[in-house]
């Protein structure tokens, strides 16, 4: 080990110095960022939690004021958020410019960097490349560590703000969306009923249907608590409430919209559509009392009403309206226009429809009348013709007694003079219509004309026991006219009033002079007419009973006769009467010295020979002969009688019941054309009772209905035969020994020699 003594070795110390100081404001900037984090955190938007920002960076940061400056955006120019103090808050709608520190403000966010202006700094708030605020301070010094700090918090800032913008943004886009889905669905809604609309529009038969469906849909397309349609009465022509939807204030009442006075009033007056907010305040209506006073009952606030136009005409109106104060849009108008249209289409299409339906009702009625004049005429013509060539055939054979060859010769005259009389009527009606019917005019006195008629039918009255009264001014005359038209015009309503007058009544003729006419009244208490009928009773071959029960013959054409043939000598016929069971009044007015064109009657046609035929015997035959017509039974009678048969009558099915248990017969001959029931239902009865009450017995059809439907008709209803009118004696009794010989086929007699 050696001796020598060691040096000593030098030390070295390092010594480390730091502001502690420093450190705190470090941690303390530090803890304000996080807490300024966790503020913004929280807040919904940046303007909750601004003053709170700002009041925790002013004491760390040492400056004396400080303000948050939004850039500008959809609310307009820059704004102040925030400031601290807080009661330093500018109003929110003061321009950046209007202020210093706004001025800063505005060039920091423009600029986007620090904007130095003794004594404010300005600092962004940037979100990328985007200034979104500035943070303006008021101090009079700041460390670049308190700068870093204002970069953070500005950092964080404008992060809160953008996010805050998007969502404003996804909002007002998804509030744009539904706004758009709301208008396409409402525009859904309203295609789809315009379309359901015309639909019904193009099915439907009812108009109030149609146009309560337009009312509703006018209160729901525009969203109006009220909607209403007018429509113009046909009859007097008022625009009169028919349909409304919504609920109204008291009981419903008729109302009329007048032009000129309200909106209603106003729309039929200029053609155009009116549209008020303030209804009761409204300037155009101030001064229309009652209009107001109605307003006010129904408390209606806004209204819009549009005018139904069919071909240039204004049918109708359509109104919306609402007790609270909501206007209506130019898009409610168009829709408002569009269900116009719509009801201007269904009121059009139902006019066509109803004319439709009445030319259609006409052709069918004119139809009908043609078929049932036919059908008249043919049993008209045929009946009297029967009887003439009945008769006339058995006056041939000879074998009539005296008695009977003259009851016999007075009923061919009869039916003979009938047809006539049918005949000239119908060839009257012809000429009338070709326009060849003339008059033989000449200075008449209308005194002989009534008495010529009266004398002619007063035996049909006295056999009525009908008290037949006349009236007659010699002052009514002269006129002028054709004497035998004007006899048939007297004759055919005096003849009406007989037919159908009941026994005992009363028939009066009154002639009168007027002023400027002479007045031929005829009236009776009769059967009257049904006032379905009266207006429809001068027209050609309408009768008020057409079918095979009635009680009363004719063709239903010698009223038309009387009007045409009135009018041809320049005067009038009108009908009046209290209904069924009182009774008639025709009334003739004729002008004094009315001047008609001459002209020569036509020719009729001549009569056809009668053929003779054999007549076959029927010698203990028990026929029954039912037939309302007095001269047909006689023929029949007196026809088959002539054979040998057995006859018995009844003159309707009552009666013919009655004879049928009485007479037991081996024949059955009957007419169709039987007051009370037809000859259909009488042939029901009799097969109905059965064999064993003559129910089996053999039946002929004699009719003057001869078509194919009618013979199918009657083998139908239980005729054995079918014989249309007029019938060859020879032919009746043919047929009847036909259906003799099968009800009795062993045990009838020979035949007589």
């Amino acid at each position: 080990m050696s001796d020598t003594p060691q040096r000593p070795r030098r030390l070295h110390t390092r010594c480390l110095v730091r502001d502690i100081a420093e450190g705190a404001r470090a941690e303390e900037r530090a803890a304000v960022e996080h807490a300024i984090a966790r503020r913004l955190a929280e807040a919904a938007t940046v303007s909750d939690a601004a003053c709170a920002v700002l009041h925790l960076l002013a004491e760390p940061l040492r400056w004396r004021r400080g303000a948050l400056w939004l850039a500008p955006g959809d609310a307009g120019p820059h704004r102040c958020a925030a400031t601290w103090p807080p009661e330093a808050v500018p109003p929110a709608h003061e321009p950046a410019s209007d202020s210093a520190e706004g001025a800063v403000a505005a060039a920091c966010i423009r600029s986007g960097a620090v904007v130095r202006t003794v004594p404010r700094i300005a600092f962004p708030c940037r979100l990328g490349a985007e200034t979104l605020a500035a943070i303006v301070v008021e101090t009079d010094t700041l460390e670049p560590a308190a700068a870093r700090t204002m970069e953070n918090v500005g950092a964080q800032l404008a992060l809160v703000i953008g996010r805050e913008r998007a969502e404003r943004g996804r909002r007002a886009l998804l509030e744009r969306a539904e706004a758009a889905l709301t208008v396409a669905e409402a525009e859904a809604r309203r295609s789809a009923f315009l379309a359901r609309l015309a639909h019904d529009i193009g099915t439907a038969r009812d108009l109030d249907a149609v146009l309560q469906t337009v009312a509703e849909g006018a209160r729901e397309l525009c969203a109006s608590e009220l909607s209403a349609v007018v429509l113009r009465e046909p009859e007097t022509g008022e625009m009169v409430f028919r349909h409304r939807v919504g609920p109204r204030r008291g009981p419903p009442a008729r109302r009329v919209v007048e032009p000129g006075r309200g909106a209603g009033g106003l729309v039929l007056a200029t053609g155009q559509p009116v549209r008020s907010e303030d209804l009761p305040c409204d300037p155009r209506f101030a001064e229309d009392a009652d209009y107001q006073a109605a307003v006010a009952r129904e408390g209606v606030v806004t209204v819009m009403v549009v005018a139904i136009v069919l071909s240039d005409r204004i049918e109708g109106l359509l109104y919306v309206a609402n007790r609270t104060p909501r206007p209506f849009t130019d898009r409610d108008e168009e829709i408002l226009r569009q269900l116009a249209d719509h009801a201007a289409i269904a009121i059009r299409n139902a006019r066509l429809l109803a004319e439709e339906q009445r030319a259609r009702a006409a052709a069918e009625t004119a139809n009908r009348l043609k078929d049932e004049f036919l059908a008249t005429l043919s049993h008209e013509l045929r009946t009297p013709l029967n009887a003439v060539l009945g008769w006339a055939v058995a006056l041939r054979a000879g074998r009539l007694d005296e008695p009977t060859a003259a009851r016999a010769r007075e009923a061919i005259e009869r039916n003979a003079r009938a047809q006539s009389r049918l005949i000239e009527d119908l060839l009257d009606i012809s000429r009338i219509v070709t326009g060849k019917l003339r008059l033989d005019t000449r200075l008449v006195d209308p005194i002989a004309v009534v008495e010529a008629a009266i004398d002619a039918l007063g035996p049909a009255a006295a056999a009525k026991r009908i008290q037949l009264h006349s009236v007659l001014d010699p002052r009514a005359g002269p006129i002028s006219g054709d004497f035998g038209r004007l006899q048939q015009v007297v004759w055919t309503l005096l003849s009406n009033a007989i037919k159908f007058t009941p026994p005992e009544g009363e028939v009066s003729v009154r002639l009168s002079r007027g002023p400027a006419h002479a007045e031929i009244v005829v009236a009776d208490t009769g059967q009257g007419i049904d006032p379905a009928l009266l207006p429809h009773v001068f027209e050609r071959f309408r009768q008020a009973d057409s079918s095979s029960t009635r009680a009363h013959g004719g063709l239903g054409i010698g009223l038309a006769l009387v009007k045409h043939l009135a009018e041809l000598h320049g005067g009038t016929v009108a009908a009046d009467s209290g209904g069924p069971g009182h009774g008639a009044r025709f009334t003739v007015r004729l002008p004094l010295l009315a001047v008609v064109d001459d002209g020569a009657p036509a020719a009729r046609p001549a009569a056809r020979p009668p053929r003779l035929l054999a007549v076959p015997s029927l010698a203990g035959v028990r026929v029954l002969v039912v037939d309302d017509e007095q001269d047909a039974l006689d023929m029949f009678h007196g026809v088959l009688a002539m054979a040998g048969a057995e006859v018995t009558c009844a003159s309707s099915t009552a009666e013919g019941l009655a004879r049928l248990g009485e007479a037991a017969p081996d024949v059955l001959v009957s007419d169709i054309e039987l007051p009370g029931e037809d000859g259909y239902a009488f042939i029901r009865k009799v097969r109905a009772r059965g064999p064993e009450a003559g129910g089996d017995v053999p039946a002929v059809a004699v009719t003057a209905h001869g078509s194919l439907e009618d013979r199918l008709r009657a083998l139908a209803a239980g005729f054995q035969m079918h014989v249309p009118k007029p019938v060859e004696p020879v032919e009746l009794l043919a047929v009847v020994d036909t259906l003799a010989a099968r009800r009795r086929p062993l045990d009838r007699a020979a035949p007589a020699a």
